[in-house]
């Protein structure tokens, strides 16, 4: 492997495994965001308790009575409360972007999971009792109109991920003064792609022990982002190169935010079974 080769390689995993700190957190904040406000939901409403796992939630109460009203506040409020944050956090990193500070991966990370949870959960509950799927299936939504949301769903992601292209390229200036065409293809697989595949891979091992009893789709709904990453790519051909306002490249690995979300994955796993 010549110099420059592994001066690139280095490069490439610097990014990448900063980018990987910032998407463990933005996970962790928003997945455990949507249990905790679902289990208060029943608690605060319905006086039901629940316990915490490492894939979502259980009803403690076997013989509680399902209406209309409960399914939502229960299993739509949560997912709709992340919603309402990912449009948050989208624009304040937004109003960041420009900056060269590194803490705006976590509202850019945030944000794509935050949209990617509330329309995956769209797109497998219009199949599965699961989320969204519970009122759809309270409503009796027929299989034609279910197929239109699962599609929807998709869609939509593929939109967000379009427009969140300019959102990523920029995110670039974290390390380069400049990002040229044939730069930011490869950079953005580095900040963008690697990281959500060996972030999926330590998520389904952190949540592993549970995995079959959801049928796995509470993973298969993270993995929708693959069509968001999509979108990034398919509109990054229309990106142009950017000048940012550097002086010079710099790559570092940043270790604070690295052993926080390591900190923070130990956490993850010792609330598992926690009831409220």
């Amino acid at each position: 492997m010549s110099e420059n080769e592994t001066s690139s390689l280095r490069k490439y995993l610097v990014i990448s495994v900063n980018s990987l700190a910032y998407f463990m957190l933005a996970y962790l904040f928003i997945i455990l965001l949507i249990n905790l406000v679902s289990m208060g939901m029943a608690k605060i409403f319905y006086d039901v308790s629940s316990t915490m796992t490492p894939n979502g939630f259980d009803i403690d109460q076997t013989n509680f009575k399902w209406s209309l009203e409960p399914v939502v506040l229960i299993f739509f409020i949560g997912v709709m409360v992340a919603m309402l944050f990912g449009i948050w956090f989208q624009m304040i990193y937004i109003n960041t972007r420009k900056g060269g500070g590194h803490l705006k991966l976590f509202f850019m990370w945030s944000y794509m999971i935050a949209y990617t949870i509330f329309f995956g959960d769209m797109v497998f509950g219009a199949y599965f009792n699961y989320m969204p799927g519970a009122f759809f299936n309270y409503m009796g939504f027929p299989i034609p109109l279910r197929v239109v949301i699962g599609i929807g769903g998709l869609v939509m992601l593929f939109v967000v991920g379009w427009m969140s292209a300019k959102n990523v390229v920029i995110s670039l200036n974290i390390y380069l003064r400049k990002a040229s065409i044939s730069l930011i293809r490869p950079f953005v697989t580095a900040q963008l792609l690697i990281p959500f595949v060996v972030g999926n891979v330590i998520i389904y091992f952190l949540k592993s022990p549970l995995q079959a009893k959801f049928q796995y789709v509470d993973t298969l709904v993270l993995l929708t982002m693959v069509v968001m990453i999509a979108g990034v790519i398919f509109a990054i051909d229309k990106q142009q190169s950017v000048k940012f306002t550097r002086h010079h490249d710099s790559f570092r690995v940043r270790w604070v935010p690295v052993l926080i979300s390591v900190a923070a994955m130990v956490a993850y796993v010792l609330v598992f079974n926690t009831r409220l």
